[in-house]
């Protein structure tokens, strides 16, 4: 089954295994050339394997078919930056937040954008909410601002194949675990504001 080999190579990628991820795409694809999630599947498995250049033409390629996925505008976001287009990468990772329910919660988007921003120089540091307590989650608190850019660079590789909005690490065990960060303050006060506008 399509789903079940993409739910499966998904927690592969989340996981590090970048074979078990590629094996699940690639037979995805087998079954369904131009199956979006078969072709973001094989191009976190290329992006991790360190193939860039391949991973971007799957990203580019899954959101031609499916422009409502997120992870894979993020994801191929990630791919311009590391191929040196910051500008590109900011437009698609903008659109990746844009299509989550909130973008500014959505971690792997946030460390995206501010890598982006970083190496364009505008870079206004990192926000406080979110974004902060998650990289200190993934990778440890230090204070260094000079080590802000090294810090989140660790962090979107702690996420290993995950650029969901879920955020996961794996731990000493080798465990899948979600990690729990705060929510943004505007995050209530939408919910808040879309209970008001529905009664």
């Amino acid at each position: 089954d399509v789903r079940a080999r993409v739910a499966l190579g998904t927690l592969a990628a989340w996981r590090g295994d970048v074979a078990g991820a590629r094996a699940h795409a690639d037979a995805v694809l087998d079954a369904c050339p131009d199956h979006a999630a078969g072709l973001r599947l094989r191009g976190a498995s290329r992006a991790l394997d360190g193939d860039v250049a391949g991973a971007l033409e799957d990203f580019t390629a899954a959101v031609a078919r499916d422009p409502t996925d997120a992870e894979s505008f993020v994801w191929r976001a990630e791919s311009l930056l590391r191929l040196g287009d910051a500008e590109s990468a900011l437009v698609a990772v903008q659109r990746g937040a844009e299509l989550s329910p909130d973008g500014s919660d959505y971690v792997a988007a946030q460390l995206v954008r501010s890598l982006a921003l970083s190496r364009l120089g505008r870079f206004p540091g990192m926000p406080d909410h979110v974004l902060r307590p998650a990289v200190d989650a993934l990778c440890g608190s230090s204070t260094s601002p000079r080590a802000t850019v090294a810090r989140m660079e660790h962090a979107l590789a702690a996420l290993r194949g995950n650029r969901s909005t879920t955020l996961t690490r794996v731990d000493e065990s080798g465990a899948l675990v979600r990690v729990a960060t705060e929510v943004s303050p505007r995050v209530p006060a939408k919910h808040a504001l879309w209970r008001f506008v529905a009664t």
